[in-house]
């Protein structure tokens, strides 16, 4: 996984504080795009409920 490789190498030179911040900042930074790119309007149809 991309995502657990640059975690970890940004953990090996940093504090373990500074990567949940940082690991924090990113989950905010995803949960803004969720919210603005609104990517739930064109569902599969095996996903739309009956």
């Amino acid at each position: 996984n991309v995502g657990a490789v640059i975690f970890l190498t940004i953990l090996s030179f940093t504090s373990p504080k500074k990567i949940f911040i940082i690991a924090a900042l990113y989950a905010a930074i995803v949960l803004i795009a969720l919210i603005f790119l609104n990517p739930f309007n064109n569902l599969h149809k095996s996903f739309k409920k009956n």
